[in-house]
């Protein structure tokens, strides 16, 4: 809108030398309303002017110092602003020449003298309005290009459209985010974008505001021309006419899909396993909570199987955290396999996996069924081999499974499979428990084993006992393996099946295999001095070393210490029982390990043979004397055809790398017969002895002379 009089005083310099010309100009615009400022020379007019910008200037164009002329282009020179300003030239009517170059100075007109007074303030005020007029094009004219220009440019698609949606105009960006030029779509209805991704009511709540605010903004799903959904952040505004009615919309819009992606990203950080891409504990809790919450309204019933790999530590001791890793992920895939869309796999913890089954019959029959299984299923795809380059590595697991039940919590699901899970390991593993209120006495014994064992060696609570190794041909006692046996004062006995794993765990096994040790030497040095062991051809004794202990750096050296410190000589007494497990891992390491310690004549004897990773190419890598046959191929050796294939080929296998075969649990006269038709050499287990304290051990060998046949063995 242009300013007037009324508006706002209009400030006027007059700039002459006459003081006459200068009070006649002044009285007469002064009663017309303007603020006159006067000069009588070219300098103190600059002088005002970068003061105070005047809205016109009156300049005389003859006078002394800086003429008029001159004053004028240093005004239009120095100050951007003064460039719309109407300076008016006073000269007489003859003077054409100062009116030229006056012009070519940047004079807006002149006013010949003498001045028509009357005349002067409409003149004045024409001016006025003539240069506020074209200013204010000139801002008009500069806000369209810009706005032009922010149309063509913007960032984000600009999409133009009549009240019935029909496209009248787009920009670039438009283009770029869903392909269409612009002559592809103007003309066209907004709907060719829609991707069926938003009901009816959506449309009808998003145009309902609109109506009544005028504008919407809010997340959206389109269509790219090449058909591609996309998601996009979109913002509609309404024009209104003259008449305050709606004539037009813009629609603004960016791309989410970038975005989208980031935010997935996230949430995969979030709520999902990095390694395994199976959710995660925090993604878990919620859906327990969620199933939990659906069984509690009766919609479907839910049960939670924690399924622990069993011994996977010793595949990261022994095989490295690579391979330990390529078996998660394997397990992951094969539990997702078979678990339905309505299900959650998890992975809880490094080597513990969740599956949580849901939509499940409230029919207690069809309920447990269900869920067995599942269980069965599980156990069946987890043993599977795995091949790993050269490695063929048998994986087993023990779950444990609880069952949905009145006001039961998330944690508390959690902890009766916890528990169940327990029981199963404890029940030799590979297998499935259900929860039962009885289990808690037995976790709650746990936490209690694993307080007290801290304080056993202390209070010397410990106690070595030693089972007889047997030849099987000469019925002869060749050696013993000393087996750790404990007495709490609170718990009692307490089996080895149930403090060696919490040892491995906490890593107090470290300080218990140490105490082991010296324990052993001790007695090994008393037999040394008194050449017990060799009064009776009773060749050695056999430590077990765990694996955490051997992966210690410094082991031989600690071991050669002990030795020395026992100032133990006849080292070919010593036995040391190490684990599949404990030379796969930095295998070149172990091999200079254990050829230090056979070169001082310490025989290594490979216990649990055949449950471990079955890459038997490090036979004959690593110096070792003995193959121990697991126990779990002698016990169901009669029954199972795969088994004896085994033992037979283990003991074939021994015999080409000329080591020495030990079957330990033989409980049966069939069982010693099936191992010595199989040419296996010695034997331990209950048929001949069960582990007995030291002074008991000594008593056996002293017994009738060492003769087993004696110890009502049948052979």
């Amino acid at each position: 809108m242009i300013e007037t009089l009324k508006d706002k005083p209009t400030y006027l310099l007059v700039v002459d030398d006459d003081p006459a010309i200068r009070l006649l100009v002044t009285e007469s615009l002064v009663a017309h309303g303007f603020i006159v400022e006067q000069a009588e020379t070219g300098e103190q007019a600059l002088a005002l002017v970068a003061q105070q910008m005047p809205d016109i200037i009156l300049l005389d164009i003859n006078m002394p110092g800086i003429n008029g002329i001159e004053t004028c282009r240093q005004i239009r020179q120095l100050y951007t602003s003064a460039l719309h300003i109407p300076i008016l030239m006073m000269t007489g009517l003859d003077d054409l020449d100062s009116i030229q170059q006056s012009y070519q100075a940047g004079a807006s007109d002149f006013i010949t003298k003498p001045v028509n007074w009357p005349v002067l303030a409409h003149h004045v005020r024409y001016m006025v309005r003539a240069s506020n007029a074209s200013r204010q094009a000139q801002e008009h004219a500069q806000e369209t290009r810009l706005a032009a220009e922010v149309f063509a440019n913007s960032s984000d698609a600009i999409v133009i459209t009549k009240t019935d949606g029909v496209i009248i105009n787009v920009n670039h960006q438009f283009t770029v985010i869903t392909g269409y030029q612009a002559n592809e779509v103007i003309g066209q209805n907004m709907s060719l974008l829609q991707s069926q991704q938003q009901s009816t009511a959506f449309y009808q709540e998003m145009w309902r505001q609109i109506k009544k605010t005028g504008k919407w903004q809010g997340e959206i799903w389109n269509k790219r021309k090449n058909n591609e959904i996309f998601p996009e952040w979109l913002r509609i505004s309404s024009i209104k006419d003259q008449h305050n009615n709606n004539s037009h919309y813009i629609g603004s819009f960016f791309d989410l899909t970038q975005q989208k992606a980031q935010e997935k990203k996230i949430d995969n950080l979030a709520f999902y396993d990095p390694l395994t891409g199976l959710a995660n504990r925090q993604l878990l809790t919620d859906r327990i909570k969620q199933s939990i919450s659906h069984a509690k309204r009766g919609q479907f019933n839910c049960a939670l199987l924690l399924i622990d790999l069993d011994r996977f530590k010793t595949i990261n001791d022994s095989l490295g955290h690579k391979v330990g890793d390529f078996v998660l992920t394997q397990v992951a895939d094969r539990l997702t396999q078979f678990s339905r869309d309505v299900d959650t796999i998890a992975r809880y913890t490094s080597d513990e996996f969740v599956w949580l089954l849901t939509g499940l019959s409230f029919d207690a029959e069809q309920y447990r069924k269900d869920v067995e299984i599942a269980a069965k299923n599980v156990l069946a795809k987890i043993s599977e081999p795995l091949l790993y380059e050269t490695h063929e590595i048998n994986n087993f697991c023990s779950i444990g499974i609880a069952f949905y039940s009145d006001n039961i919590s998330a944690e508390q699901l959690f902890k009766q499979a916890n528990i169940a899970m327990h029981a199963a390991k404890d029940k030799g593993r590979n297998r499935y428990e259900l929860f039962h209120a009885s289990l808690e006495d037995k976790e709650i014994r746990r936490f209690t084993v694993q307080s007290e064992l801290q304080k056993a060696i202390e209070r010397d609570e410990f106690e070595l006992y030693i089972q007889p190794q047997v030849n099987i041909e000469s019925q002869r006692i060749v050696g013993g393996e000393c087996l750790l046996r404990w007495h709490n004062s609170h718990l009692g006995w307490v089996s080895p099946a149930d403090f060696i794993p919490i040892a491995e765990e906490t890593g107090f096994i470290i300080e218990l295999g140490d105490w082991v040790l010296d324990k052993a030497f001790q007695y090994l040095k008393n037999w040394e001095s008194t050449r017990f062991l060799q009064r009776f051809d009773c060749q050695y004794i056999a430590i077990n070393v765990s694996a955490i202990q051997f992966a210690q750096a410094d082991f031989a050296d600690k071991l050669i210490a002990r030795i020395t410190h026992h100032q133990l000589t006849d080292l070919s007494q010593i036995e040391l029982e190490l684990t599949e497990g404990c030379l796969m891992h930095r295998s070149s390491d172990a091999i200079y390990t254990l050829q230090q310690l056979q070169a001082l004549g310490i025989r290594i004897s490979i216990d649990d043979f055949g449950t471990g990773y079955s890459n038997l190419s490090y036979l004959n890598s690593f110096p070792l004397d003995t193959l121990k046959i697991d126990q779990m191929f002698i016990r169901n050796g009669l029954d199972d055809p795969g088994n004896i294939a085994i033992v037979r080929a283990i003991i074939a296998m021994a015999k080409g790398l000329n080591l020495h075969t030990i079957a330990e649990g033989v409980e049966t006269e069939e069982e010693l017969a099936l191992l010595r038709a199989e040419d296996c050499q010695i034997f331990q287990g209950y048929l001949c002895s069960k582990p007995v304290p030291l002074k008991e051990w000594e008593a056996l060998l002293e017994s009738n002379n060492n003769k087993i046949n004696k110890l009502n063995l049948k052979v």
